[in-house]
């Protein structure tokens, strides 16, 4: 849809920054790191480049350290 509208305006679709926003919420009973990575390579898939994540339990470390240790460079190779 957005090239769509790319086109139809003239704009160089290549020239945008393709950003998609998402809630995680890394906790027993809710979504695995694993979970989050498949989520991260089917927006890569659609050509999403840069993902923000809500986080609901942000003020908890371990999640964070989740997201550091193992999302972020596993998602870094999309």
């Amino acid at each position: 849809m957005l090239k769509r509208h790319c086109d139809a305006v003239g704009r160089d679709y290549a020239k945008i920054e393709k950003t998609a926003l998402d809630s995680v919420h890394l906790a027993p009973g809710k979504l695995d790191a694993a979970g989050v990575i498949a989520r991260c390579r089917e927006l890569s898939a659609i050509g999403i480049q840069h993902l923000i994540f809500n986080m609901p339990n942000v003020h908890e470390i371990k999640p964070l350290e989740t997201f550091g240790r193992e999302i972020i460079p596993a998602a870094a190779g999309f």
